[in-house]
């Protein structure tokens, strides 16, 4: 009776160990429960050097901050490198050739046809489920913008950070000459009424009221597209560009602005020079540079407003400008690399980054909009709202034919400024000059 009473507690317990076991639900590598959904992933702590392409803009403090620290305190046996993109020999076609291709891929949206020509795009679907990445997270726009770049609406990466584009402006050369400051809410009209005002010599000085940044910037206010993708055939000719060239035209017209064969000034003459008045530029690349001339003992007195629009289209930005990191399709340690993409984009490291100016891809909760550039000596006291007082444009559908008419339509753009070359005549040229790069293309691609 003993011996049968036994067996039976024995039964029992052995049941309830295996119940147990059976019960336990898989924990994701970041430690959240999965409810038994998908299996625990093992983690190899082999040691593993990782190489990140940067394909935009990214300081040496920034790679360190976003990228180097968190990925050390988190998975201590990766260690990373960067390598920008800087011309000859770091193109990703040289970088392929030379049997050195990168591990993942920091690229804006509108550029990553460039990488998927060279199949270089690892499928990001089989990581995201893997590695049980919460998608909600994430602003819709971002993903939408990351969804666009493939026939099937799947992921590619995730999203690191989302550029803004603001209306930059210096306080002392508005003050200089008695100009009020730019304010929210203005048209591309309003804002070269503004520029003439403060474009002018002073004690052998030559102030520049703005920088538009070009053609293409201005035109991504109403997300232009470029290129027909079903046709191929690029799309300069239109209403669109006409609006925008003949508001930049008005503009090189301005007594003082074109200096020789010079009609655009760039960010070292806002920061460095400052004789540029206003520079409608994107946070991704000023963010950086604002906070390296103050950090130099360089107080500059500056401030940002709304970027401007064409009328009708005051208060949507330019066209949603999303960072990206992409696992390359031929790195060795794909596993890895994604790990390293997605701690990137987790609310951990996305304060972080936030913080430090750049813009997280993360919902825009109250709590981020109130963190934003905390970290930057240079943005304390500055108007962040401009940031979000707009809402970024839908992006045109990219194609890997897109730079040919840039090409074109930066030369366009030039004509007009330098050669006086009229609206009509500059966007006709760069219609053929484009649709004969584009067949040039196509026809080599054949070969």
């Amino acid at each position: 009776m003993r011996r049968n009473w036994l067996l039976l507690l024995f039964a029992v317990l052995l049941a309830m160990t295996i119940a147990g076991c059976g019960n336990e639900s898989a924990v994701s590598q970041n430690g959240t429960q999965d409810s038994g959904k998908t299996e625990a992933v093992k983690q190899d702590n082999s040691p593993v050097s990782l190489m990140l392409y940067v394909y935009n803009a990214l300081t040496e403090d920034e790679f360190n901050n976003f990228f180097v620290n968190p990925t050390k305190k988190k998975y201590p046996n990766i260690t990373l490198s960067m390598v920008k993109k800087a011309g000859k020999g770091t193109n990703p076609e040289d970088m392929v050739t030379a049997g050195t291709p990168p591990d993942i891929i920091l690229v804006a949206n509108t550029s990553v046809a460039d990488f998927q020509k060279l199949d270089l795009v690892e499928d990001a679907e089989g990581y995201i489920k893997k590695y049980n990445v919460d998608l909600n997270q994430f602003d819709p726009a971002a993903l939408n913008a990351l969804r666009a770049l493939e026939a099937q609406g799947k992921l590619l990466g995730l999203p690191y950070a989302m550029n803004f584009s603001v209306l930059y402006y210096n306080k002392d050369i508005f003050d200089k000459f008695g100009v009020s400051y730019p304010k929210d809410g203005m048209s591309w009209n309003q804002t070269v009424e503004l520029a003439r005002k403060v474009t002018r010599s002073e004690a052998g000085v030559d102030y520049v009221g703005i920088d538009t940044t070009g053609i293409t910037r201005v035109g991504s206010g109403l997300s232009l597209p470029y290129v027909d993708p079903k046709t191929n055939k690029p799309l300069i000719d239109t209403d669109g560009w006409k609006k925008t060239l003949n508001m930049l035209q008005g503009l090189y017209d301005t007594p003082g602005f074109v200096n020789g064969s010079k009609y655009t000034y760039g960010s070292d003459a806002f920061t460095k020079d400052k004789t540029l008045a206003m520079l409608a530029e994107w946070g991704n690349k000023m963010s950086g540079l604002i906070e390296q001339v103050y950090t130099s003992g360089d107080k500059m007195n500056w401030d940002m407003a709304t970027i401007p629009n064409f009328e009708g289209s005051v208060g949507t930005g330019r066209e949603t400008d999303l960072h990206a990191l992409l696992v390359s399709k031929v790195s060795k340690h794909k596993d890895q690399a994604f790990q390293v993409t997605a701690l990137v984009g987790s609310d951990e490291v996305q304060q972080i980054t936030n913080s430090y100016g750049r813009l997280t891809a993360l919902k825009k909760t109250d709590a981020y909009k109130k963190s934003f550039g905390t970290k930057l000596t240079s943005m304390k006291g500055k108007h962040i709202d401009a940031i979000f007082n707009v809402t970024p444009g839908p992006t045109h559908v990219p194609t890997i034919y897109d730079k040919s008419v840039t090409a074109a339509l930066n030369n366009a753009d030039k004509a007009v400024a330098l050669k006086q070359k009229d609206v009509n005549t500059a966007l006709r040229d760069a219609q053929a000059e484009a649709d004969k790069a584009i067949q040039a293309q196509l026809n080599g691609a054949g070969k």
